[in-house]
């Protein structure tokens, strides 16, 4: 297939640089750089935060557009257009990552003539917004910006059925295309490591979104388990306090580089992810790239990826139902070896990014 034109990529203002998830978040963000150059000629990055880009050292800081001048994230977004004329002139495809970021691509497109705008959709940020508790100010604010979206731009990009029909329901004539999320499986893969038995791990941001106190509450309660939590958050010290209040066996890691992660992954029996909602979790797929046994909590998002029983579990959000999870899981090893098998075979042919880039391609050059 010929390459197709130069793409620019836009990110959420005040989140594309968080450097939360460190050498993580550059391998994440290397590989679909590399991935994208496989499929466009050339891929830009836009971002509207100061230019601490360089504090990750990216080998390829020519291929970003940042704001250098440290200007405000709202009025560099409605300047870009004039101060990179010549890099978004040449550009034939501008893509929004996530639906924050949607209108500044439509806004730049507005001064140049062809460019097709594509949203990467992979959560509902008004049921987002509302779950975790943002003020009927914002959320006001989050229902006009989503309702501008699909009033201004036709091509999306989903990960999941439910917010295909959403976006459907609002825009019957809208044109989506529905990919799974994108994992690198040449970097996360089984390293046919020996598992600690009775072992868990969770992957992940250390919020009340996550439902960590619930998981910690259903660990204490199972004779010999072990939870290790990996990631950081706004509630660690919270949790952490809880958990020796309840002496239960956690072990908080901390963030780890990707690396890390992929052996702690093959390291333990049991990849768990109990969050009250999700987009499609990035940590769950990748989990279920390196051959650990998943549960999930029972929510859309992560139905879209799970079958119950057949490569993976899903659980209940509430204490006993995660622990129930948990002990069954422990007793079902034979099971758990085939969800396991039948989940790494799915990520294979369905979830590479390789694969994943060569699908938006073609969507996004459809006439």
């Amino acid at each position: 297939m010929k390459k197709l034109e130069p793409a620019i990529q836009f990110h959420n203002p005040g989140n594309t640089l968080s450097i939360q998830y460190g050498d993580r978040f550059k391998k994440a963000f290397e590989d679909r750089r590399k991935a994208y150059l496989n499929e466009f000629s050339e891929l830009l990055f836009s971002t509207f935060d100061k230019p601490v880009l360089a504090k990750l050292e990216f080998s390829f800081k020519d291929k970003i557009i940042y704001n250098e001048r440290g200007l405000n994230s709202l009025l560099y977004a409605f300047l870009m257009p004039f101060i990179h004329r010549e890099k978004f002139s040449k550009a034939k495809y501008y893509f929004a990552l996530q639906v924050p970021a949607s209108l500044y691509p439509f806004w730049c497109s507005l001064f140049f003539r062809g460019k097709r705008v594509c949203v990467l959709w992979n959560y509902d940020w008004i049921e987002m917004s509302e779950k975790i508790g943002k003020s009927k100010n914002y959320i006001l604010f989050v229902k006009l910006w989503t309702w501008l979206t699909l009033k201004l731009i036709n091509y999306y990009v989903v990960t999941n059925e439910t917010d295909k029909k959403k976006i459907l329901a609002s825009k019957p004539n809208a044109k989506i295309a529905l990919f799974p999320t994108a994992v690198d499986t040449e970097i996360f893969k089984p390293l046919h490591r020996q598992r600690k038995p009775n072992s868990f791990i969770f992957v992940g941001r250390l919020t009340y979104q996550k439902n960590l106190e619930n998981l910690i509450s259903a660990v204490s309660e199972i004779k010999g388990a072990e939870l290790h939590i990996v990631g950081d958050g706004e509630d660690r010290e919270k949790l952490e306090i809880f958990s020796q209040t309840l002496k239960t066996n956690v072990i908080f890691h901390g963030r780890k580089k990707t690396d890390e992660i992929i052996e702690l992954l093959n390291t333990h029996s049991f990849f768990i992810l109990p969050s009250h909602f999700e987009g499609v979790s990035n940590a769950l797929v990748e989990a279920m790239a390196c051959g650990i046994p998943v549960i999930a909590s029972d929510i859309y998002t992560n139905r879209e990826i799970i079958k119950h029983g057949e490569n993976g579990w899903l659980c209940g959000r509430d204490k006993e139902s995660i622990k129930e999870s948990m002990l069954y899981a422990l007793a079902h090893t034979d099971e758990a070896k085939k969800c396991a098998d039948n989940a790494l075979q799915m990520i294979q042919e369905n979830f590479s990014v390789k694969k994943y880039f060569q699908r938006l391609a073609e969507f996004i050059s459809k006439k």
